[in-house]
C-alpha cells in the first residue's frame, strides 16, 4: 500500500471543519447523502479514518520535533564557539535526533500497517452490505410470498372452499419472514453505520456500483509465488523475525554467551515459524478453490430461467394460475440473488487471501 501511505503522508495538514452558520429562522437544508465507491475507499480512509488520523497527528508532531532539533543542531555549528565548546551539545542533539528519526520510521510503519488494515476492513464492510441487501430483498420476497398465502387462504376460507379453519399456522409463517426481515434490515442498517464511521463520514452515505469482480484466475494463481509471500507475512513468522532481529542486535551490542544462546534460540523458533507456515499455506488456498469450486454456478439462474418460460406459455394458454408464475418469478428473484452473493463471497474471499499475503514490516 505504498501509494496509500504517499496519499496519507501528503496531508500535511488538518483541518477541523467549521459547523455551518444560520441566520435565524433560516431552515438548515437537508442533509447530503455521500456515494461511496470502492475505488475511492483508501482515499476515505487516508482523508478521514480516526485511527489513521490519530497516528498521522502524532507523526507530525514528532516530524516537527525533529525539525526543531535539526535547526538548532545546525545553529549550534554555526555559532562563533570553539569545537571543544560545541561538541558535548552537538553530540546531545546528534542522538536525540536519532532517536526522533528511529522513532518516526517505525510511525511511518504503525502508519502503514493502520491504513492496510482499515482500507481492507472497510473493502470487507462495503461487499457485506451488498450481501446483506441481496438477503434481505430474498427475505422480502419470502415475506410478501408468506402474506399472499396467507391473504388466498383466507379468502377461500371465506367463501367455503376451505372448512377447516387454521389461520395460526400461517400467521406464524408472516411472523417468522416479518422477524427475518427486520434482523438483516437492522444487520444492514448497523454494518451501513459502521463502514461510515470507519471512513469518518459523518453524514448518511451510500454505495456506488459494485467492482469488477474476476474469479477466473483463482485456478490459475503461482501458488510458488503465493507460498513465498504467505511465509513472509503469517503474523506469527514476523513476530518471531522481529525477535530473532531483536536478539542479533543485543549480541552485536555486546557479545556474550547468554547473548550467543538468545539468538540462537531465536533464530530457531523463527525458522520453524516460517516451517509451519509452509505448511498451513495448502490449507488457506485450499479454503479460497474449495469456495469457487463449490458455490460460483449459474445452472441454477439458467434452470429458474427455463422455468419461468415454460410457465408463462402455460398460463398464456390457460393451464396454470397467476400464482403459479409469481412462484416462479419469486424462484428466479431468489435463484439470481443467490447466484449473486456467491459471486460476492468467493471474491471477499479472494480479497482476504490477497490480504493475508501482504508483507506489512
Amino acid at each position: 500500500m505504498k501509494k496509500t501511505v504517499c496519499l496519507i503522508l501528503a496531508l500535511t495538514m488538518l483541518c477541523a471543519s467549521a459547523a455551518p452558520v444560520f441566520a435565524a429562522g433560516e431552515p438548515a437544508p437537508e442533509e447530503t447523502v455521500i456515494t461511496v465507491d470502492y475505488d475511492r475507499i483508501a482515499e476515505h480512509i487516508a482523508e478521514n479514518n480516526p485511527a489513521v488520523l490519530s497516528v498521522l497527528q502524532a507523526y507530525h508532531k514528532l516530524r516537527l520535533q525533529l525539525n526543531a532539533l535539526e535547526s538548532s543542531h545546525s545553529d549550534l555549528l554555526k555559532s562563533p564557539l570553539s569545537l571543544m565548546e560545541i561538541a558535548s551539545p552537538a553530540m546531545t542533539l546528534q542522538n536525540a535526533m536519532k532517536e526522533l528519526s528511529d522513532a518516526l520510521k517505525n510511525m511511518d510503519k504503525d502508519l502503514n500497517k493502520a491504513a492496510d488494515g482499515q482500507i481492507h476492513v472497510a473493502r470487507m464492510m462495503y461487499l457485506r452490505q451488498f450481501i446483506l441487501t441481496e438477503q434481505l430483498q430474498t427475505a422480502e420476497r419470502a415475506l410478501a410470498a408468506a402474506k399472499r398465502d396467507m391473504e388466498l387462504y383466507l379468502k377461500k376460507l371465506e367463501i367455503g372452499l376451505i372448512s377447516q379453519s387454521t389461520p395460526e399456522s400461517f400467521e406464524k409463517i408472516v411472523t417468522a419472514h416479518t422477524d427475518a426481515v427486520k434482523t438483516l434490515r437492522k444487520a444492514s442498517d448497523d454494518n451501513l453505520t459502521a463502514l461510515s464511521d470507519l471512513l469518518g463520514i459523518n453524514t448518511p452515505i451510500q454505495l456506488g456500483a459494485l467492482p469488477e469482480i474476476e474469479l477466473g484466475g483463482i485456478k490459475e494463481r503461482d501458488l510458488k509465488a503465493d507460498l513465498a509471500a504467505y511465509t513472509l507475512s503469517a503474523s506469527d513468522v514476523q513476530a518471531k523475525k522481529a525477535a530473532y532481529n531483536n536478539a542479533s542486535d543485543a549480541l552485536a551490542s555486546a557479545s556474550n554467551a547468554a547473548n550467543i544462546y538468545a539468538r540462537d534460540v531465536a533464530k530457531k523458533n523463527y525458522e520453524t515459524a516460517k516451517v509451519l507456515a509452509a505448511r498451513d499455506f495448502p490449507r488457506v488456498y485450499g479454503d479460497l478453490s474449495d469456495i469457487y469450486e463449490d458455490h460460483i454456478s449459474s445452472s441454477a439462474v439458467k434452470d429458474a430461467e427455463k422455468d419461468l418460460d415454460k410457465l408463462q406459455k402455460q398460463f398464456d394458454a390457460g393451464f396454470v394460475s397467476l400464482n403459479t408464475v409469481i412462484a416462479a418469478e419469486r424462484a428466479l428473484a431468489d435463484a439470481k440473488s443467490k447466484y449473486e452473493q456467491e459471486r460476492l463471497s468467493v471474491f471477499t474471499a479472494l480479497l482476504q487471501y490477497e490480504y493475508d499475503l501482504i508483507d506489512r514490516e
